[in-house]
């Protein structure tokens, strides 16, 4: 399956730089191992979203005993943090009881991944503010920009607990979290003063902040977690859930004033390597993917099993006008065959 272009399919109201707040930096947040609170999915208050809407079936194995890839769910992850900003990083799981698709799920077939288990909203301690043109002038200082990670676990259920798996997965936070915190407030990407009009200056900038959101991606965030979870279940009696992969987005929430001003002085998605999602009116996303394939070796049963998992980062500017593609997770591990699965995200920002 190819991708399909990445298309905005409604415009949200325009942001207004009133409405963004001041570019003072946000209050500190308390360290990564207390910002543990969830449900804040019915705010009012939402300024970011990350929804993983569908899972579609491309490569499910049948067999006589055991059906590998037919009844998938999505355990997701959300976190905010901000560049050069010690201790801003705060977390949290969209629910603690994803729902799985009950009905088997046939290949090259699309199906629904409930609103509860996929859609992420950032409200409230999670709350984004949008990167605005005054934060690229500086004088001998830092750029502090947000970004909106979702981290998606896709597990396959077969005669495992799900509940049991989300709480494997919950005890694996920590690591996550950390990791992502350390590649993001780690970031230094140094201003001077300039104007928006001075291209190279701008442009490295902002190459500094695509590139921290570019290494948030599986093999660098979660790797250690997956090879816990791949023992955990191919020492488990019985058909127990598999790990199909991780599929992870990063996106850094940009006003659309912002993003017109670059390309009204000329610069353009392609000079950062992203693509224009939009019709040219200043609120288009610029994103980009980037693949991954991970080979992986756990012990089991006295041997060592081989295998691979594969998936992508979905990361880049996003506004407030919706945009959506499909992302793909691959895993060798299942019973040592393959599953693969296209997941349909779609991402927007908006005051």
């Amino acid at each position: 399956m190819h991708r399909r272009p990445v298309v905005a399919v409604a415009a949200l109201t325009s942001l207004v730089l009133a409405a963004c707040g001041s570019s003072a930096q946000p209050a500190p947040s308390p360290p990564v191992i207390d910002s543990s609170a969830s449900g804040d999915v019915a705010s009012a208050a939402r300024t970011g979203f990350v929804g993983w809407d569908d899972v579609r079936l491309e490569t499910v194995e049948e067999g006589s005993i055991v059906s590998n890839g037919d009844e998938p769910f999505v355990a997701v992850l959300k976190i905010r943090s901000t560049t050069g900003v010690k201790d801003s990083t705060r977390w949290a799981w969209v629910t603690d009881t994803p729902e799985w698709i009950k009905d088997s799920a046939k290949a090259n077939q699309a199906r629904s991944i409930p609103d509860g288990s996929g859609d992420a909203w950032f409200t409230g301690d999670l709350a984004v503010r949008p990167l605005e043109e005054t934060q690229l002038i500086g004088t001998d200082t830092n750029l502090n920009a947000d970004i909106m990670v979702t981290v998606a676990f896709v597990l396959e259920k077969d005669n495992g607990d799900t509940a049991a798996d989300v709480r494997v997965l919950k005890s694996l936070t920590d690591p996550v979290v950390r990791q992502v915190a350390t590649i993001v407030e780690g970031a230094k990407i140094p201003l001077s003063v300039k104007t928006i009009a001075d291209q190279k200056p701008t442009i490295d900038a902002l190459l500094a902040l695509l590139a921290t959101a570019e290494k948030i991606q599986a093999p660098t965030i979660t790797v250690d977690i997956l090879i816990q979870l791949l023992q955990r279940f191919a020492t488990a009696l019985g058909d127990a859930n598999d790990v199909i992969g991780v599929a992870t987005s990063a996106f850094i929430p940009t006003s659309g004033q912002l993003i017109g001003l670059l390309e009204r002085v000329g610069i353009k998605p392609q000079a950062l390597g992203l693509f224009g999602e939009g019709e040219g009116d200043g609120n288009q996303a610029w994103t980009n993917y980037k693949t991954w394939r991970k080979p992986i070796e756990i012990p089991y049963t006295g041997n060592i099993r081989t295998g691979f998992i594969a998936g992508e980062v979905w990361y880049g500017f996003l506004t407030d006008r919706w945009v959506d593609d499909w992302m793909y997770v691959e895993s060798e591990f299942p019973w040592q065959t393959r599953v693969k699965y296209w997941l349909k995200v779609t991402a927007s920002m908006r005051a």
